[in-house]
């Protein structure tokens, strides 16, 4: 798929370059720059238990989620399932045994 990139001139900083990309792919660059970087840490951080590293990775994915929500760089859905993660990984640290 080729995406024309040819009116981003009034585009002055990066901020504004990486929104204008993500709008244009309709949200696909950042969805997966999500799913990369919560993968890269489950996969870093592997030799620690999985419920730890589960809730660690959804609360910094949470963290991150509202920050480019704030930057205008994704949208809601995507901005609920790490949060949705996060709640459903503390249910589970908390009540699952290993």
């Amino acid at each position: 798929m080729v995406y024309n990139m040819t009116n981003i001139t009034e585009a002055n900083t990066i901020v504004e370059i990486i929104t204008e990309t993500n709008s244009l792919s309709n949200d696909l660059l950042f969805s997966v720059f999500f799913l990369i970087i919560f993968l890269s840490f489950l996969i870093i951080f592997k030799q620690n238990s999985f419920k730890t590293v589960l809730l660690a990775d959804a609360f910094f994915m949470s963290v991150l989620g509202i920050i480019f929500f704030t930057l205008g760089w994704i949208g809601q859905p995507l901005l609920i399932l790490p949060i949705i993660l996060l709640f459903g990984s503390l249910v589970m640290y908390y009540f699952v045994q290993d």
